[in-house]
């Protein structure tokens, strides 16, 4: 979380102060914000939280490729 808001921190100032190119940098590392849910312990119940995804995380993981086209696919069928 302290990397969300370090680069949330960053993009206002280059705003403030920057140009479109070093806005767009920055733009390039702030994450993905995706609704995830797990399971209560001890209970029936779930509960939803949000995980941040940062570019350069993609990259170790490479099913997320696969999650991706998934989601793509999801977007595409409900239209």
């Amino acid at each position: 979380m302290q990397r969300v808001l370090i680069l949330e921190s960053w993009r206002e100032l280059e705003k403030q102060r920057g140009d479109a190119e070093s806005l767009e940098e920055v733009d390039k590392l702030l994450p993905e914000r995706t609704r995830r849910r797990r399971a209560v312990p001890d209970s029936d119940a779930f509960e939803e939280y949000y995980e941040y995804v940062f570019p350069e995380d993609r990259t170790t993981q490479p099913d997320l490729k696969i999650l991706e086209a998934a989601k793509l696919w999801k977007k595409q069928r409900g239209e």
